[in-house]
């Protein structure tokens, strides 16, 4: 007996995958994405902003937004960790 779902075709994986999530997971799922979808926005803008600096030679500039994009960069850290542990519960109750 196949207990999986009817195949489906989708335009991408992650459209595949959260279409088989319950609403509660979804939820969980689209709020860790958007938290670290925003964190590495910022950390790219702030990098980008950091480079554009130095290549214009403006060195003062260019090590005060070093010192956001250490804060920026353990912000996602942080985040994706808190994301891997909770799926590494999650695949300890499965």
């Amino acid at each position: 007996m196949n207990t999986r779902a009817p195949s489906r075709r989708y335009d991408s994986v992650q459209q595949d995958w959260r279409a088989f999530l319950p609403d509660a997971k979804a939820s969980l799922f689209n709020r860790h994405t958007y938290e670290l979808e925003n964190d590495y926005l910022m950390l790219s803008v702030s990098l980008n902003e950091t480079l554009s600096f130095h290549r214009q030679g403006k060195s003062v500039e260019a090590c005060q937004e070093s010192e956001v994009l250490g804060a920026l960069c353990a912000r996602l850290a942080v985040n994706f960790f808190v994301l891997c542990l909770c799926c590494r519960t999650r695949f300890r109750e499965v």
